[in-house]
């Protein structure tokens, strides 16, 4: 996403998405049902923050977000 910042903005600007993005602070974040050791792994070497965070859908229609640790 540094690398292409010009196209960042433009695709948000086609899908309406007003913000202002803070370049000099990037973050990752993942959400999935779940990770593995590889993931997690990568996540801890990778020169940015990465957040992962797991999902679960109940069948009620609920969603809960946590932080994988």
């Amino acid at each position: 996403m540094l690398d292409h910042k010009d196209s960042f903005n433009f695709l948000c600007q086609q899908k309406g998405v007003q913000f202002e993005v803070q370049w000099d602070a990037p973050r990752v974040i993942c959400v999935a049902e779940s990770y593995n050791k590889f993931d997690t792994d990568t996540a801890d070497l990778l020169p940015i923050k990465v957040e992962l965070l797991k999902y679960q859908l109940f069948e009620n229609g609920m969603l809960t977000l946590d932080s994988e640790s």
